[in-house]
């Protein structure tokens, strides 16, 4: 489960400035031209197949994702009407994982835990 459906409001200024329209942070080309999206589909994709991935989206923001996931089914692309929060994007997520299987096992670990399992390096 990719969260990528927030607004981006921390770094609104900065996201404003680098792409010079409103795409939310993850959205947006910080780091040697790719977007925090695709630093991170990068990241997981020695972890998990492209077919247990999801993305939850927000629709207000499909022109900014639309051609980076271009590639990805649109199966795997959980799209809200409208940014509700994490908790209810997770939620979300969830209730599509239940109705495709009922028996999936999902974990949601800790940042640490993951960072440790993709073996980047954390500052301590």
């Amino acid at each position: 489960m990719v969260l990528a459906g927030g607004d981006g409001t921390r770094l609104q200024e900065l996201s404003h400035r680098i792409s010079g329209d409103s795409r939310p942070k993850q959205l947006c080309q910080f780091f040697g031209g790719k977007t925090l999206l695709t630093h991170t589909r990068e990241r997981i994709a020695p972890l998990f197949h492209q077919d247990r991935t999801l993305f939850v989206l927000a629709r207000a923001h499909e022109n900014f994702y639309r051609k980076e996931l271009g590639e990805v089914p649109d199966r795997s692309k959980v799209v809200q009407p409208a940014n509700r929060g994490t908790a209810v994007a997770m939620a979300l997520c969830l209730q599509f994982i239940a109705q495709e299987d009922e028996n999936a096992l999902v974990a949601f670990p800790l940042r640490s835990l993951l960072f440790e399992l993709c073996r980047v390096p954390r500052k301590r």
